[in-house]
C-alpha cells in the first residue's frame, strides 16, 4: 500500500530529466550524498530481464610514425570486463498496534517511515562508498591524520591516471575536520574558496548539508558511511572526477517487467502488509539493486584515522 508524498524513485526509469533530481532524492535517500552524485553522473543503469550486467572497457592504444610506402600494422584492440549483479536490501518495522495508542510521538508512523528513509539512504550510500576500498591507488596512512599533503597525492594519482578534473571527495567526519583545522586553523597556510553555488544547485537541495568546502578546486563532502580499512582502525574515504565520461562507480537496479509493478523501477518500494495474529502491520521499504566500479584507476582511495 503506497503512502503519498513516499514513492522513493519508483517512478524513475533511465528516461527521468534531470531537473526531478531535487524532488526525487530528498523524499527517499536524505543521507545518501554519494548516490546523488552517482544519479548525477549518470551513474544509475537500470536493467530488467536479467541480473547481471558486463561493462566492457577497451584498451589504450599508442599512435606511431609511418613510414610511407611501407606497410602498417594496426594494433589488436582488446577489452576488459567488469560486472555487476543485482541482489535485495530493504529495512522492515513491525508496528503493532499499541504504539497508535501509546507512542509519544506524534504521527508514529510518520516517525516510522523517516527512519526507515533514512536507514535505506545509509544503506545505498554505503554499498557505493564501500568501493573507495577496491580502487587502485590509495593515499594516506592507517591511524594517521588526512594531511593537506596526502590531499593533493590523491589529486596527483587522479592526474597521472590521465583523469581530467574537476575532482570531489567524499570523507570521514575525522579526516574533514582535520582537514578544516589545517586550513582554517591558527597555523593555516591555505585559502580555499568555501562555497561553490553553481555546482551546488545542479546537485540537489540535500546536499548543502554534506558539502563542506572546497580545497585546490575540489569539493569536499562528508559521510559517516565511509567503509572501515582493513586494520578498523581508519575510514576509507575517496576522490572522483566529476566527468560523467570517467566517473568510475554504477549502481545496477532492477526494473520490474510485469505484474502489478510492471515498468516500475525496484528501488526505494514502500509496502505495507497487516499480521493480525500478531496485532501489527509490517511497513517495509526494499531494492534490488548492486554497486560496482567500472574503472579501478579512475577513483582514489583516502585512508586516515578515525
Amino acid at each position: 500500500m503506497a503512502i503519498t508524498g513516499f514513492t522513493g524513485n519508483a517512478q524513475l526509469d533511465d528516461a527521468t530529466p534531470p531537473e526531478q533530481l531535487g524532488r526525487y532524492i530528498p523524499t527517499a535517500y536524505p543521507t545518501a550524498v554519494m548516490d546523488a552524485w552517482c544519479f548525477a553522473l549518470g551513474g544509475h543503469d537500470i536493467i530488467t530481464g536479467t541480473n547481471v550486467k558486463s561493462y566492457p572497457r577497451l584498451g589504450s592504444l599508442a599512435a606511431a610514425g609511418l613510414t610511407q610506402g611501407t606497410d602498417a600494422s594496426p594494433t589488436a584492440l582488446s577489452d576488459s570486463q567488469r560486472s555487476i549483479t543485482l541482489a535485495e536490501h530493504g529495512v522492515g518495522v513491525a508496528y503493532g498496534d499499541q504504539l497508535a495508542i501509546t507512542t509519544v510521538t506524534a504521527g508514529g508512523i510518520t516517525a516510522a517511515q523517516a527512519l526507515m528513509r533514512r536507514g535505506y539512504g545509509d544503506r545505498v550510500d554505503s554499498q557505493l562508498l564501500t568501493l573507495n576500498t577496491s580502487f587502485t591507488d590509495t593515499v594516506g596512512v592507517s591511524a594517521a591524520a588526512m594531511t593537506e599533503d596526502r590531499f593533493l597525492q590523491a589529486v596527483h594519482e587522479l592526474e597521472e591516471n590521465d583523469v581530467p578534473g574537476p575532482y570531489f571527495c567524499v570523507l570521514n567526519t575525522t579526516p574533514v575536520d582535520q582537514l578544516r583545522v589545517a586550513i582554517g586553523g591558527a597555523s593555516a597556510n591555505t585559502g580555499p574558496i568555501f562555497m561553490r553555488n553553481d555546482m551546488i544547485s545542479r546537485i540537489g537541495p540535500q546536499l548543502p548539508n554534506a558539502y563542506v568546502f572546497t580545497l585546490f578546486q575540489c569539493d569536499v563532502f562528508q559521510s559517516r558511511n565511509c567503509p572501515l580499512n582493513t586494520s578498523s582502525a581508519d575510514r576509507v574515504g575517496g576522490m572522483y572526477p566529476q566527468n560523467p565520461e570517467y566517473f568510475p562507480i554504477r549502481r545496477l537496479i532492477g526494473k520490474f517487467a510485469e505484474g502489478p509493478w510492471a515498468g516500475q523501477v525496484w528501488d526505494g518500494r514502500y509496502t505495507e502488509e497487516r499480521d493480525e495474529s500478531g496485532r501489527l502491520t509490517e511497513l517495509w521499504l526494499t531494492g534490488l539493486w548492486n554497486t560496482g566500479l567500472v574503472a579501478l584507476d579512475f577513483g582514489v582511495g583516502m585512508i586516515s584515522g578515525i
